[in-house]
């Protein structure tokens, strides 16, 4: 048990290297946001507080966070280093902007913008300088964070006076009528009345201070009657406490007007956290359900995918030699390598959904994207294949022989679980792409559900015949035999550690598209466009680095005679290229419910979009197009 132990605590420190994927070659320069401070103290007398004025500006399309990020970011943040006697105060946030980004609401500045930040003096005449540590979080279809230590002394600055003006303009004024809110389990009333008819008001939001009470998404509906106003939100996930804090944004004759409101609510959180506290149900939500059991059969089809092959000869190389072992010792293996798998499957899901969570733009077979990641593996598969070959005794790698081939110790099934997965998440199976697909709509610990029991389904196989001894004596018998198959079963693993150093190769250098007449670089508008001359598109969303992708091309796609159908139907092929990160790309993907590559979608002449099964052949393919057409 200690070794398992230390096994998982070792794949914590190793996996997580995953999460660095590629960034798309059009960022700007580091820093991305320009940040300046400005202070001015032409005198500094006691308990009269000066301002300090951080102005940051953005390159366009980019923007910052402000205090309460919405549905994903982070909040930038200021810490104070300051003369003896000298406070910091709170930042004053001028009204944010509503930021939308594949149905995500967040709040946030572009362009420019100013935040203010009250210094006050405990004593007269400080002297010395300002310094501050500013920390951010800069997007755009990705998301960067970047810091910077700034600085200022404490002396007279004549531009401050301007910069501190605008900046108070956009800062929203107190609401001075009377506001109040009620909560239920499914949605939240606010209602602002004030002396005066609000009349023509127009363009009105709000934008939640305290977050996860309403739903950022949809838009709250409003009515108005008289001097009365009020917002209907949708109920969102977090506890609702009174008071409930957030920004009133309207334009009145085509001028905005924001103003900050604190709404009472009646003590009524209790009634908000009725939610919280009501038992969990017996069963699960059917959608949950439905991604579970596609997860576990998606896991047990990837046992058979191109992508795991070398992994699965691993296995039934090691569940030859123990095929003879005691019940207790089969089922420390199976069990050993289940967990490999199943915590593998968790720190790489954990990785995609915290990245997710900061506004990045990624999907499943995100690590492979990464150079560094693909080095790495090419690496491994060298090393594993020089093992079978007799040419050296692996050593021990992270606490354990990685093959597990010639290792009894729980650590190494264990290892040879996490080297399943290493080597399988290049491709989403059948089934899987649905699951993985589903997590996109799902809460946090719903989603790593999905990814446990995929990670279950591909450790299936040989959890059932580790635990199961009438299932082990249909194992060949261990013999001489096994020392040929051991080198046999290099051939594989070098065929893939070249495949690793051929994609290594294609992340090296920009892809470049096939020239073949009909073919074309995917991009949303040209699609568009195609679309509305009536003319058929079929969309190919590969990467050079899905096995299952280039076995499709090669046998339903690019072949000549598939190639004469294609021109005969007149059909534009756009190839969606996810070798690199690329954002456009994986909102694509998100908008069919997919976290990955492959994906085929046909677009006929006229109707709707029809979606391609994962595994292609050249009549699959005909059917799904002539079925449209004819």
């Amino acid at each position: 048990m200690r070794q398992l132990i230390r096994s998982i605590l070792c794949s914590l420190v190793l996996l997580p290297t995953l999460a660095f994927a590629m960034e798309p070659s059009d960022i700007p320069p580091s820093p991305i946001a320009k940040a300046a401070l400005m202070v001015d103290a032409p005198s500094v007398n006691a308990g009269e507080a000066i301002t300090a004025a951080i102005t940051f500006t953005l390159p366009a399309h980019w923007h910052i966070y402000w205090q309460n990020p919405g549905d994903s970011g982070i909040p930038t943040t200021f810490a104070w280093t300051l003369p003896t006697g000298l406070s910091a105060g709170e930042i004053a946030w001028p009204a944010p902007e509503r930021i939308e980004t594949e149905g995500l609401i967040n709040y946030g500045y572009s362009n420019e913008v100013t935040l203010l930040v009250p210094l006050t003096p405990s004593k007269n005449a400080l002297t010395g300088e300002v310094n501050l540590k500013a920390n951010w979080l800069v997007c755009k279809e990705i998301c960067i964070p970047e810091s910077a230590e700034l600085s200022a002394p404490l002396a007279a600055n004549s531009a401050v006076a301007a910069i501190e003006a605008a900046a108070r303009a956009r800062i929203p004024a107190a609401f001075a009528g009377n506001a109040a809110f009620t909560a239920d389990t499914d949605k939240v009333m606010l209602t602002l009345t004030q002396d005066s008819s609000w009349g023509d008001v127009r363009d009105v939001r709000f934008s939640p201070i305290d977050d996860g009470v309403a739903a950022n998404n949809p838009a709250p509906k409003v009515s108005i009657e008289g001097n009365t106003l009020t917002l209907t939100f949708a109920r969102g996930t977090a506890d609702v406490a009174s008071p409930w804090h957030g920004v009133l944004h309207y334009t009145n004759a085509g001028k905005p007007y924001a103003f900050d409101v604190t709404a009472t609510g009646d003590a009524l959180a209790s009634t908000a956290t009725a939610p919280a506290e009501t038992p969990m149900p017996a069963t699960l939500p059917p959608s949950l359900l439905w991604a579970l059991l596609l997860a576990f059969v998606g896991g047990l089809i990837l046992n058979v995918m191109p992508c795991v092959l070398p992994i699965l000869a691993l296995k039934a190389l090691s569940l030859s030699k123990k095929a003879q072992a005691s019940r207790a010792a089969a089922a420390k293996q199976g069990i050993s390598f289940t967990a490999g798998v199943i915590v593998s499957f968790l720190i790489i899901a954990g990785a995609m959904l915290a990245l997710k969570a900061t506004g990045a733009a990624i999907g499943w077979g995100f690590q492979l994207q990464n150079p560094y990641f693909v080095g790495f593996l090419a690496l491994i598969m060298l090393l594993v294949a020089a093992n079978l070959l007799g040419l050296f005794e692996m050593p021990v790698l992270f606490g354990a022989r990685a093959t597990g081939v010639d290792d009894s110790t729980a650590s190494g099934s264990f290892f040879t679980g996490v080297l399943s997965v290493l080597v399988a998440t290049p491709c989403t199976a059948p089934f899987m792409a649905t699951a993985i697909g589903a997590t996109l709509s799902l809460p946090t610990i719903q989603a790593l559900a999905v990814f446990a029991a995929l990670g279950l389904g591909l450790a299936a196989p040989f959890l059932l015949i580790s635990l199961w001894p009438a299932a082990r004596r249909l194992l060949p018998k261990p013999g001489a035999w096994m020392h040929r198959f051991k080198q046999f079963l290099a051939l594989p693993m070098l065929a893939t550690a070249a495949w690793l150093v051929w994609v290594l190769m294609q992340l090296l250098q920009p892809s470049a598209l096939d020239a073949r007449a009909g073919y074309e670089a995917y991009s949303a508008p040209r699609l568009e466009q195609l679309r509305a001359e009536g003319k058929p598109v079929l969309v190919d969303a590969t990467a050079d680095w899905c096995i299952s992708c280039k076995v499709n091309e090669r046998v339903a796609l690019k072949p000549e005679h598939m190639q004469h159908f294609f021109r005969q139907k007149n059909i534009t092929i756009m190839v969606a290229d996810w070798t690199h990160s690329d954002p456009a790309i994986t909102a694509y993907l998100a908008s069919f419910g997919r976290n990955g590559v492959p994906l085929y979608v046909f677009y006929p002449a006229q109707g709707e979009p029809v979606v391609l099964p994962q595994i292609l052949t050249p009549s699959i393919v005909r059917e799904a197009i002539e079925g449209k057409t004819n």
